[in-house]
């Protein structure tokens, strides 16, 4: 049975990814990744409280963006 309050327009959730499923899907390490989410670099959420490490999550959407963001810069002149 559908609920009175079900709307078939609602998008899905998306699934978090963790560091080596986002690494796959932009093509590099999970330690480069890792990486540019401790220094801000990616979009990346923490989760849990581990007090050894953190435990990052990446959302596809955020990293498609993030890619197209950077693919519009201009490159960097090494002089």
């Amino acid at each position: 049975m559908v609920s009175k309050n079900f709307d078939s327009n609602l998008v899905p959730p998306e699934i978090a990814m963790d560091a080596e499923q986002a690494a796959a899907y932009i093509g590099c390490s999970d330690k480069h990744v890792l990486r540019m989410a401790r220094d801000g670099k990616i979009p990346a959420y923490t989760v849990g409280t581990g007090m050894k490490r953190q435990h990052w999550r990446f959302l596809a959407s955020q990293l498609d963006e993030w890619r197209k963001s950077r693919s519009n810069r201009k490159p960097e002149v090494i002089a």
